[in-house]
């Protein structure tokens, strides 16, 4: 967060915070922050507004607000009575940080409290995806055309539902045997290669299921030209069911499934996260799976000892 975009607004010190949670959010967009980022982190600080009012009986200024007495006590909130989970509670932390860190730059607040925070900790797990025999049997039961490909596009090019639901008809280039993403997440741009299996199949919507209409979306509908992520969800949980798969299937553990795909292909990590659009690496390697059978085979091969075996005592 560069500091020359920030002094410009000039906050009084007795700023209450939701009118510096406004300034705050003018900040982001001025930074082309992404819409998905700037409305998550507006309703988060927007709903620990409403908790540090309510615990004072009034409006708050952000130079009252302490880690012990506001900011700690609203996490155990949201843990203990609303029963967030720790890995969902991200975007909360991430908003209230940035925010205290934009008001210390301000010279509203002295020192950000949300530096010492601490919350429990969570036990790392592997994300959730699909085999690929369970995703040709989940994508055969999606029964709306559009959700169909739009799921395609997402487990055999790993973009993000949003990335999809944006993408125009010059950003698919059959030529090239690529898709532009254009705005990706932080509005940065990327270029993911296809195969022989996608292209075929985006050819196929654009022939015999794309409606005639004026917008220039990729994937457009004939009523109102777009179509939100929501409905996809909904429309891919019936397939779900559906297919009979036990595993809570969203849009976004088709991205998960495409990168744990090409994992079990031996694709190096590196490549893995060019074509997810990852800024560190890190997140990648949040995709390495373990798969069993590949484990069993791998240690069935190793030779720990001597071809003669364990010594004896003899």
């Amino acid at each position: 967060m560069d500091a020359h975009i920030l002094t410009q607004y000039g906050l009084d010190q007795n700023i209450t915070m939701k009118e510096a949670i406004e300034a705050f959010v003018e900040s982001l967009a001025f930074q082309k922050k992404s819409r998905e980022t700037i409305r998550g982190y507006r309703l988060s600080l927007l709903d620990a507004n409403r908790y540090f009012s309510e615990r004072m009986n009034g409006p708050i200024r952000c130079r009252d607000i302490t880690l012990h007495q506001h900011i700690q006590p609203y996490f155990t909130h949201l843990f203990q009575e609303r029963k967030l989970q720790v890995a969902s509670a991200k975007r909360y932390v991430s908003a209230m940080r940035s925010f205290f860190r934009f008001l210390e730059i301000q010279d509203v607040v002295g020192k950000d409290p949300t530096a010492r925070l601490q919350l429990p900790r969570v036990r790392k797990t592997e994300r959730e995806h699909l085999t690929q025999d369970e995703f040709y049997l989940f994508v055969s039961c999606i029964d709306i055309p559009i959700v169909r490909y739009i799921a395609l596009v997402q487990a055999l090019a790993g973009l993000r539902v949003s990335e999809a639901i944006q993408l125009t008809l010059d950003d698919v280039d059959f030529d090239g045997q690529c898709i532009r993403v254009r705005h990706g997440k932080g509005d940065k741009a990327r270029t993911v290669p296809i195969n022989e299996e996608l292209m075929s199949a985006l050819q196929d919507y654009l022939m015999h299921h794309r409606p005639a209409t004026q917008s220039l979306l990729f994937f457009a509908t004939k009523r109102t030209g777009t179509i939100s992520i929501a409905y996809i969800n909904l429309v891919l949980e019936r397939a779900t069911k559906q297919a009979g798969i036990d595993k809570h299937v969203t849009s976004h553990i088709l991205r998960h499934s495409y990168a744990s795909w090409l994992v079990k292909q031996n694709v190096n990590i590196v490549h893995i996260q060019k074509v997810l659009g990852h800024e560190s690496v890190r997140t990648t390697s949040g995709y390495m799976h373990v798969y069993q059978d590949d484990l069993q085979e791998a240690i069935s091969n190793v030779r720990f000892l001597p071809e003669k075996g364990v010594a004896s005592d003899e």
